[in-house]
């Protein structure tokens, strides 16, 4: 059983699995079957209790007892009106977000997010509002 908290619809959890299924013909494992999307708590007991036979994860969180490996590396997409002052450009950089607000959702991978944010905008002296559904985290 392969577990995954983000869709693989696209990117490189689908051309990951694609690819090594394509490596692996012997080995019949059909992602629809033979996987599940769910929340991060949930695939840690997963294989904890052996339901779950590998998790794929965002971010760099160890667990006692389980060993990881990093697969690749993703860019993070930032959403923004069409009138937004860096709207026009084809690429930002985190140095031009450190006074934006940002949006994030409580469940996971919301908090890993805002870790994220937190850690690389201190970088510039700088301490980013992070509204998490509605309810802004304070300033640290």
């Amino acid at each position: 059983m392969i577990g995954h908290h983000s869709p693989i619809s696209a990117g490189n959890l689908r051309a990951t699995l694609f690819g090594w299924h394509a490596s692996n013909p012997d080995i019949d494992v059909d992602v629809d079957v033979d996987g599940v999307e769910a929340e991060r708590e949930d695939l840690i007991n997963g294989l904890k209790d052996g339901i779950v036979d590998i998790a794929i994860m965002t971010g760099e969180a160890s667990y006692p007892g389980m060993n990881r490996a990093t697969f690749w590396s993703e860019r993070l997409l930032v959403a923004m009106p069409a009138a937004h002052a860096l709207a026009e450009r084809e690429w930002v950089q985190w140095y031009d977000l450190r006074n934006e607000t940002f949006l994030l959702t409580a469940s996971d991978p919301g908090p890993e997010s805002r870790d994220m944010v937190l850690g690389r905008l201190s970088a510039f002296g700088t301490r980013p509002k992070i509204k998490m559904h509605g309810v802004a985290v304070s300033r640290l």
